[in-house]
């Protein structure tokens, strides 16, 4: 058999009379008469089976049961009453947890810091939850819901209930050493490389971002003479600085670039590398939802020319 439940008022009216050490003084706090107070204060200690308090003929004190319960019932009793804005705050994206993915190398670009740094102050009382994953495996947990919000690169798998946009796309640029005959201009032209040994990442990393570098490569005139594939893009960089070869990486690369290596922008047929956000289709939080549009907000800035991603 279950006992009954503890009731907040009963432990409102006994915090009172702890409080003020006196049936009539809480009586009168609480607007209400003593008798119905003592009644409550007695059905309390009935149901816990310890007297709470010791009465004297003015005042009373806390029995060692009565302490403890003080002890544990005031902090109940705030965290009761704070319920009501919690939840309003709640519904109205101010309060909650978020929970936001992100792909290796992400971080590097601008947008993910600005959009955080933009939505901590909007809603300081938000607790972000992170995590990175691969794309696929992140899109995955997105569509069962258990991260909200995603940054990827695409393409994204198809799963129900994911809903996948496109932020933007960022520029692929070349990666050369310092000491390299092309490491002097600003840009350069794809059809530059046509004899160049290239190291690459491994396609399976980004499989877009690949295919969109060796068909901008097919739209200058060569097919890319591709000594190495490294594991990952800041390994084919090093590499790259080691004198293996050039590679190709998106512009927010620049963040790992050290003095040994130089990017240098490419015009004419000009690979990019998109950048999405992934959602749970339909069923966005208030959360989710004010941080999307936190995030699109913020891509808008990006795309204004003087704070491109490329230089």
């Amino acid at each position: 058999m279950t006992k009954p439940q503890l009731d907040l008022r009963r432990l409102r009216y006994f915090v009172a009379v702890a409080e003020a050490s006196s049936f009539k003084r809480a009586a009168e706090h609480l607007g209400m008469a003593q008798p119905p107070l003592s009644q409550q204060i007695m059905a309390l200690e009935a149901q816990l089976g310890q007297r709470l308090f010791i009465r004297h003929a003015r005042t009373v004190e806390l029995t060692d049961a009565g302490q403890e319960l003080r002890a544990l019932a005031e902090p109940l009793l705030t965290a009761a009453a704070a319920i009501p804005a919690r939840v309003q705050s709640a519904a109205k994206g101010r309060k909650g947890a978020l929970s936001i993915g992100f792909t290796p190398g992400a971080t590097l670009h601008p947008l993910l810091p600005r959009a955080i740094r933009a939505f901590r102050e909007e809603a300081p009382d938000v607790d972000l939850l992170f995590e990175e994953r691969d794309t696929v495996p992140l899109c995955d947990r997105v569509a069962d819901g258990k991260v909200q919000v995603a940054f990827i690169r695409p393409p994204a798998p198809v799963r129900d209930r994911l809903r996948v946009e496109h932020i933007v796309d960022e520029p692929i640029v070349a990666v050369v050493p310092h000491t390299h005959r092309l490491a002097k201009l600003e840009q350069v032209s794809l059809a530059d490389f046509a004899n160049e040994d290239v190291v690459m990442f491994e396609r399976s990393l980004a499989p877009a971002i690949y295919d969109a570098i060796l068909g901008a490569c097919a739209d200058a005139g060569f097919s890319p003479r591709i000594v190495h594939h490294a594991p990952q893009k800041a390994s084919a960089m090093m590499l790259a600085a080691g004198g293996a070869g050039v590679t190709f990486v998106p512009a927010s690369m620049r963040g790992v670039q050290t003095g040994a290596l130089k990017l240098v922008r490419l015009v004419g047929p000009q690979p990019v590398a998109a950048f999405a956000i992934a959602t749970r289709d339909r069923e966005q939080s208030v959360l989710a939802q004010r941080f999307r549009q936190t995030v699109m907000a913020e891509a808008a800035l990006l795309a204004e020319p003087d704070v491109k991603t490329a230089g």
